[in-house]
């Protein structure tokens, strides 16, 4: 009987390590698909939309700069888009489990699904825009307070605390 458990014991230690792979090459597909189904066939033409927003609210740019962004910076974000969220693949395969990941593809490929992923696009988008204000802001701030204590003018400032006095 012992040996049986034994055998028993050794097969599911041997085949742990094959199933662990395949649920992580599991995952992996899985989070492939995800990623497919977030980037929906509206975000190309988000991509321009935004880049003309930009363009347009550029007063400064010529109509020569405008052609050039519009042929060359919406393939270079689109491009970085795909990049970053290829990188993602792992992070969410590390991250959710196969029946999440399951559920997020399942969800994602109904129209409901789509709809959302185009809102969470424009989401983004607005949540970068906020952000970089916000960042602006904090160090703008962090700034005043840290040459308030240092004095910011003087060759070796960021090592020097300005005299008291």
């Amino acid at each position: 009987m012992l040996r049986v458990l034994l055998i028993v014991a050794g097969a599911m230690a041997l085949a742990s390590p094959a199933l662990a792979q395949d649920d992580a090459q599991r995952r992996t597909e899985l989070a492939q698909e995800y990623v497919r189904l977030v980037q929906t066939d509206q975000l190309g033409k988000m991509i321009q939309e935004a880049v003309g927003q930009q363009m347009a609210a550029d007063g400064a740019a010529t109509d020569e700069q405008r052609d050039f962004m519009r042929r060359q910076g919406v393939p270079a974000v689109q491009r970085m888009v795909n990049s970053v969220m290829t990188q993602m693949v792992p992070v969410m395969a590390e991250l959710h489990s196969e029946a999440e990941l399951q559920a997020l593809v399942d969800f994602y490929s109904t129209p409901l699904g789509q709809t959302i992923a185009t809102n969470q696009l424009q989401v983004g988008m607005r949540q970068e825009a906020i952000m970089q204000g916000a960042l602006i802001e904090m160090m703008t701030s962090l700034m005043a307070k840290y040459c308030a204590e240092f004095d910011c003018e003087a060759p070796g400032a960021a090592r020097n605390s300005k005299p008291a006095g």
